[in-house]
């Protein structure tokens, strides 16, 4: 049978995310900085299969042993009739999938029965150094880097600053609980916000990094020279943070590589769409 698990127990089930980038994820769960529903199974072995929804990201993670077909049944019946709506609804249709045993990968088309998967691969990159490297600042007249705080995103006047506070609302439980316990760092140029950097997955001594770049500032080093402010900013404070992208997204391993980076793991998740 399957039962939900108070999220506030996660932290009993750590073993089961191994993995610097699934240790990263668990670890933010647990310190109530992402959302996310715990789902276990246990199995005649005695072992148990869990089903994580990390809300952040939307990444559904299946951890433990190997599955039951009773179980495999029962877990699809959830994702169709709880996850999916409940997704939907609160318009986290693109979803992935991250299999950590490889026996789950082979149950996944019965899972998401009716559900196109594709195959995506991405880098996980940690930084290993003291501090990032230095880098050539942007020649774009007036551009200055800012620090994301509260005084900041009250900022009306700031072109983008939506789309920043956006961004911190779908990573984190809330912009009050960013603003006590996150960090962030902002490129502006006079009053347009044109790349921001914010911590997701922040847990202790260790964040995820979540940057974007305003289309007409992309390929001019924006990126890089916000990220390493943000690094610093991030070392300065005892924090090691992480990068995570698409192995086929060459701008963003350059941006990680850039600035000091040490690739850890190539991992394999599976994306798909909930549909109505």
């Amino acid at each position: 049978m399957v039962t939900e698990v108070s999220i506030d127990k996660i932290e009993a089930y750590a073993a089961y995310f191994p993995g610097p980038h699934a240790q990263l994820a668990h670890a933010s769960i647990a310190a109530g900085n992402t959302a996310a529903q715990l789902w276990e199974a246990p199995q005649t072995t005695g072992q148990t299969t869990l089903l994580l929804w990390d809300k952040g990201n939307n990444v559904l993670y299946l951890a433990g042993q190997p599955m039951s077909e009773t179980t495999q049944r029962d877990l699809a019946q959830l994702i169709d009739a709880q996850i999916r709506p409940h997704a939907i609804a609160a318009g986290l249709t693109f979803f992935k999938v991250r299999a950590l045993a490889p026996a789950f990968e082979e149950v996944l088309a019965d899972l998401f029965a009716g559900i196109a998967l594709q195959e995506l691969r991405t880098f996980f990159y940690g930084f290993e150094r003291t501090q990032p490297p230095q880098v050539p600042a942007p020649a774009i007249a007036n551009m200055r880097l800012v620090a994301i705080d509260q005084a900041f995103l009250a900022n009306a006047e700031l072109t983008n600053i939506e789309q920043v506070r956006a961004e911190i609302r779908w990573m984190w439980p809330s912009e009050e609980r960013f603003c006590a316990l996150g960090l962030g760092c902002a490129a502006v140029v006079q009053q347009q916000v044109i790349c921001w950097c914010t911590a997701e997955y922040m847990s202790g001594a260790r964040c995820g990094i979540g940057i974007e770049t305003v289309s007409e500032y992309e390929r001019r080093g924006v990126a890089t020279a916000t990220a390493a402010q943000f690094v610093q900013d991030a070392r300065q404070r005892g924090v090691t943070p992480y990068w995570e992208c698409r192995s086929t997204n060459i701008g963003s391993i350059r941006v990680a590589e850039k600035v000091g980076f040490t690739r850890l793991s190539e991992e394999r998740f599976w994306t798909g769409v909930f549909r109505a």
